[in-house]
């Protein structure tokens, strides 16, 4: 059936935001294999987020051609029914794009932590974001039984809940927003003591405090919750929902992309993007605002360039090029 109701805006909205993260992820492959000749799993999370964002688009774009986005009293009970469970498929996959995106900004950041705290803390934030989404995805299809009772209206009379999915998903949608806030801020306390270039620092700085943004989001869909928990005028209310998933992903794939962008950029203006992982043969200067040799040490994963510097220490370096971190989006691991 036609779209109706907020079903043309949520189905316009996710799918150009599914192809501004296209964009982004396309030219960041397009550097890390052209220019950098290098991929690593930053890369490979960055993709599977946008691999499931386009299930969660799909997935919604039939949810809305069966009825969401109109009100509930206006649907068939057939509608109603194909509509619900492309809903429920719809929540499974943003779920884990949500946890899959915040797992890529935290390998990106993993290649360029100072110390072992740091990674420590990196990998718990991996770690609670893939064992709340695993939960929250098994606590779609399992909170109440029968299962098909959770999406056919036929069934109500027969539905037995056996927990409180909307306590889960305040749980998730709550962590995901404030890991979206520590994730933005933490690159300002572990790279600005970094000895790096200062542009660098804030490239990789600014792009990643677009995740305060990705927070508000997260923010906003999990103050909703109660009231979705409780309308009975669903489809129409949760399209809003919807559509702040879909903006909190996509600000999360741009935040962590942008700084992979760098070589493409110095390049297309004309200078060297060749290096990334910054070897010193002779003594480092004082003046120098790379990383001697002693301080780098690659790591299977993230992935670098190499570059020679000749001569007393660094300082025949092209200051135009992207040398640093941002010839890889993680080319540094000190750990």
């Amino acid at each position: 059936m036609p779209l109706g109701g907020k079903g043309p805006v949520l189905v316009a909205v996710l799918w150009a935001e599914n192809f501004i993260s296209a964009i982004f992820i396309g030219l960041r492959l397009y550097t890390r294999t052209r220019i950098i000749s290098r991929i690593g799993w930053d890369d490979y999370a960055v993709i599977a987020t946008w691999l499931l964002v386009l299930g969660y688009a799909v997935t919604s774009t039939v949810s809305a051609a069966a009825g969401m986005g109109q009100h509930s009293g206006d649907l068939t009970t057939e509608m109603f029914a194909k509509s619900m469970f492309f809903i429920l498929l719809a929540e499974a996959f943003g779920t884990l794009a949500i946890g899959v995106g915040k797992v890529a900004v935290a390998l990106f950041l993993m290649c360029v932590v100072v110390s072992k705290w740091h990674k420590g803390i990196l990998w718990f934030c991996i770690a609670t974001m893939m064992a709340l989404g695993a939960l929250l995805v098994i606590s779609i299809w399992v909170q109440c039984t029968p299962t098909r009772s959770l999406w056919d209206p036929r069934l109500a009379a027969e539905r037995v809940c056996h927990l409180d999915f909307i306590s889960l998903a305040k749980v998730f949608c709550g962590w995901a927003a404030a890991m979206d806030f520590f994730l933005a801020l933490l690159p300002w306390i572990i790279l600005w003591k970094i000895n790096m270039k200062q542009k660098e620092k804030i490239t990789v700085c600014t792009s990643l405090s677009l995740g305060v943004i990705a927070g508000v989001c997260g923010v906003i869909r999990t103050s909703n919750l109660d009231v979705l928990a409780r309308t009975p005028d669903f489809h129409y209310t949760a399209t809003d929902n919807f559509i702040w998933t879909a903006t909190e992903i996509t600000l999360t794939i741009v935040c962590v992309c942008i700084p992979s962008l760098r070589p493409l950029w110095v390049r297309l203006r004309g200078g060297s993007s060749s290096g990334g992982y910054q070897e010193q043969t002779g003594p480092r200067s004082k003046s120098s605002n790379s990383f001697g040799l002693q301080y780098l040490q690659s790591k299977r994963g993230c992935t670098y360039t190499r570059e020679v510097s000749h001569g007393e220490g660094m300082g025949e370096t092209d200051t135009e090029s992207s040398k640093g971190i941002l010839t890889h989006s993680a080319v540094i691991q000190r750990v």
